[in-house]
């Protein structure tokens, strides 16, 4: 049976807006934060959701305090009125957790290729640089390929069409899409990176919210009160 959390009982360090905010990138000379609307968002819901566990704390403390009311009575309302109080910074957790993911998502498809080819001499060109790389040895290809980082023409003409028209593998295409990625966009790389493991300390909160919010009361002492008082109004039926 778990055991109702005890008042020195802390709320996990795990959820705390200070863990989002290491994840701001810092001025390289001065060393000062530089804001990012996203982080932002994350920190936000981090500290809510911080706000809302303590308060479900406090709200467990005093209900169990209560001896005017039997026990299992104490545990019920501690689990209604403890998720009443964790519920909106879950949501708020959730909501900053699909924000950060829209936004890699859409610096994964900013940085994922130059520009495709559009003029109609621009496509032949394209075309034949496929062409050429196909016709290519395997050592042949990966040094042009290792080379090809630094022209972006033959770099959009392999990674805006199938590995197959260049000959190359989806495997190979991935590795000269992440090489001219980071070369190309570091800083949206950096980004990327910094607000995925943002992510992580979203989803890592989220669980932990969830797991002290669950041991402010016993679900079984309930349950097991709920079944006698049912077992009461049924012989009462009878």
């Amino acid at each position: 049976m778990p055991a109702p959390m005890k008042d020195r009982d802390n709320v996990p360090v795990s959820i705390h807006e200070e863990m989002i905010a290491r994840h701001y990138a810092r001025d390289p000379d001065t060393r000062e934060v530089v804001g990012d609307p996203t982080i932002g968002i994350m920190h936000d819901a981090m500290q809510a959701a911080r706000i809302a566990t303590e308060k479900a704390k406090r709200i467990a403390a005093a209900v169990m305090a209560n001896e005017m009311v039997t026990v299992p009575a104490r545990h019920r309302e501690v689990k209604d009125k403890g998720w009443r109080a964790v519920e909106p910074g879950l949501r708020q957790l959730d909501a900053a957790r699909a924000a950060a993911v829209k936004e890699i998502d859409r610096l994964e498809a900013l940085t994922s290729a130059p520009p495709r080819p559009t003029t109609p001499v621009d496509l032949m060109l394209a075309s034949e640089v496929r062409a050429r790389i196909a016709s290519m040895t395997d050592k042949q290809r990966a040094a042009a390929l290792a080379a090809a980082v630094a022209d972006d023409t033959v770099v959009a003409a392999v990674l805006n069409a199938p590995a197959m028209l260049s000959g190359i593998t989806a495997e190979a295409m991935e590795m000269l899409r992440h090489r001219w990625r980071s070369e190309r966009h570091g800083p949206d790389v950096d980004r990327m990176q910094r607000l995925g493991r943002a992510v992580e300390d979203i989803d890592r909160a989220g669980q932990l919210v969830v797991r002290f919010y669950t041991g402010l009361s016993s679900s079984e002492i309930v349950e097991r009160a709920e079944a006698s008082e049912r077992a009461v109004a049924d012989a009462l039926r009878a």
